[in-house]
């Protein structure tokens, strides 16, 4: 009687795409992992950054964040009204005593990307110039090995110049 076939581990992947996917969920957050990523996912349009995007006296009404760091951005990201978007991914550092389990952490963590957001859309992203309606944020313990990615993008619905903002989930 033929032995029954067991399925192989799972396959490896020949995009190099997935290869860096698996690699950004395999170890924790690696700023230099992550903005591999982007150079491969968005090749020609990403700038890499590593300087902080939030002011001193924005962080010292969020306590509970010990930094908030550019890993770079996208030029002219694609937008249907054929508008120039700049897209920024900041890395945010929780402080030491503080997870990213706490639903309240969620809240906080949404409230301090809309903050950054609306500075970086007053003086804008360096290497990106455009509208700033969205951006992608990666929220890591100090140890960096829990990690958890958000995307923060309003609209401007109504022909309002007042930005409305997708709800913290």
């Amino acid at each position: 009687m033929p032995q029954p076939r067991v399925p192989s581990a799972s396959p490896v992947p020949a995009n190099p795409l997935e290869n860096l996917l698996r690699e950004l969920v395999a170890d924790g957050f690696s700023a230099e992992t992550f903005k591999n990523f982007f150079r491969t996912k968005w090749r020609d349009t990403f700038a890499p950054l590593s300087a902080s995007c939030v002011s001193a006296e924005t962080l010292e009404k969020f306590p509970d964040f010990a930094s908030a760091r550019f890993l770079g951005a996208v030029k002219n990201f694609p937008h249907s009204a054929g508008v120039r978007l700049a897209l920024p991914i900041v890395h945010v550092r929780l402080q030491s005593e503080k997870t990213l389990t706490a639903r309240s952490s969620r809240r906080r963590q949404f409230a301090l990307a809309k903050k950054i957001l609306a500075e970086l859309n007053s003086r804008g992203v360096p290497a990106a110039p455009g509208i700033v309606c969205a951006g992608l944020f990666v929220f890591s313990d100090e140890t960096q090995s829990a990690f958890r990615l958000s995307l923060v993008s309003a609209s401007f619905a109504g022909g309002g110049n007042a930005p409305r903002w997708n709800s913290a989930r």
